[in-house]
């Protein structure tokens, strides 16, 4: 099973929380790291541009995460990336930030992707579908309240 919002927002919730840690630490400049682009790296106010993204593009395809798929209804930068990034966000925050490195992948192969994502974060895809679909409803300031807070993000 192919879950693009899944493999790709991983990638880019991974890349934005290492850039973050990387910079906090004084170990990359942030002006000159290609993630930062043309200014200062700032893991809040990327995260805050995604769901801005994500927003705009589910009120523009009709859609949600679970309609993010390449050809799908949601097929689009936003649906893929940044609603992915959102979702690894939220299941960091819910379930600890090292399960998808240390449970998730490890199980991946042997199980399929299904059972590695119930096994791992305790609920079916579409249960998770339906919860950050509810998610996505809250405030904004709510929800970047789960991203982890300045200093080490893999806490």
């Amino acid at each position: 099973m192919e879950v693009p919002w899944f493999a790709e927002g991983s990638a880019e919730y991974m890349a934005s929380t290492f850039a973050a840690r990387l910079t906090n630490d004084g170990l990359l400049e942030s002006r000159s790291s290609e993630i930062a682009q043309k200014g200062s790296y700032n893991f809040r106010d990327e995260m805050r541009n995604k769901m801005n993204e994500v927003k705009e593009d589910y009120s523009q395809c009709g859609g949600s995460l679970k309609d993010s798929n390449y050809g799908d209804k949601c097929d689009s930068y936003a649906g893929i990336y940044s609603s992915g990034a959102w979702g690894h966000a939220y299941l960091a925050n819910k379930y600890g930030s090292d399960v998808l490195l240390e449970v998730f992948y490890p199980n991946l192969e042997e199980m399929g992707f299904e059972d590695a994502f119930t096994y791992t974060y305790g609920q079916r895809l579409m249960a998770f579908h339906v919860e950050f679909d509810e998610f996505l409803l809250l405030p904004l300031d709510d929800q970047l309240g789960i991203l982890p807070k300045t200093g080490n993000l893999f806490e």
